[in-house]
């Protein structure tokens, strides 16, 4: 597995497409089949504005490349189950919960 976040990201993204070739097809106007390879191997480091277009291209979130996606994948059953119910509140109860979380963190 590539050793850089944003490289085990693409390569995250050609299992969630399936194949390499899923993925690349989806994304032919933003990078090349060598080029999506170098890119989830960790051979190459991408521009941000790419990085920012294929975000936009799938629906990811914007950072979604600088996040630990790969360990979010594998979480302990305790944390799934907390970010199954963070999920499930409304943005007021999101925002409350965070401040609670923030106030913790800080103490």
């Amino acid at each position: 597995m590539p050793n850089s976040t944003v490289a085990r990201n693409f390569d995250l993204l050609r299992w969630k497409y399936g194949t390499h070739k899923a993925l690349q097809k989806r994304l032919q106007k933003h990078v090349s089949w060598q080029g999506l390879s170098d890119l989830a191997l960790g051979r190459k480091t991408p521009a941000n504005d790419l990085l920012r277009s294929v975000e936009r291209e799938l629906s990811l979130p914007a950072g979604w490349f600088e996040r630990d996606n790969v360990s979010l994948a594998i979480l302990p059953s305790d944390e799934y189950a907390l970010m199954t119910r963070y999920r499930a509140l409304g943005p007021k109860e999101r925002r409350a919960l965070l401040a609670v979380a923030e106030a913790l963190s800080a103490a």
